[in-house]
């Protein structure tokens, strides 16, 4: 499993592997021989159930808002839920 999300930093992915699900920040690196560029995933939290992972997807998108009043920060986190809501929601009618 694979979902993207996009935050004000640029995207990250939640993915899982065979013990935990992962957050991952998209990277590019340079290859020093010949100079070109490629992005790449590189993990760096670590979950033990969806729902931890989801909730954090959520807390990271709310901490990286720019909302200052209570009314800003409640359409922050609809949003956030929305997102998270309609992604999960695509990728369960994917076919694994």
């Amino acid at each position: 499993m694979e979902l993207i999300f996009n935050i004000k930093s640029g995207p990250i992915m939640l993915r899982s592997s065979e013990m935990c699900y992962e957050i991952c920040r998209q990277r590019s690196r340079i290859d020093k021989e010949s100079g070109t560029s490629s992005d790449s995933w590189e993990p760096y939290l670590f979950l033990a159930n969806i729902s931890s992972a989801l909730n954090r997807i959520i807390d990271i998108k709310i901490k990286a808002s720019d909302a200052r009043s209570l009314a800003e920060l409640k359409a922050v986190i609809e949003s956030a839920r929305n997102e998270v809501c309609r992604v999960w929601d695509a990728s369960s009618k994917v076919t694994w």
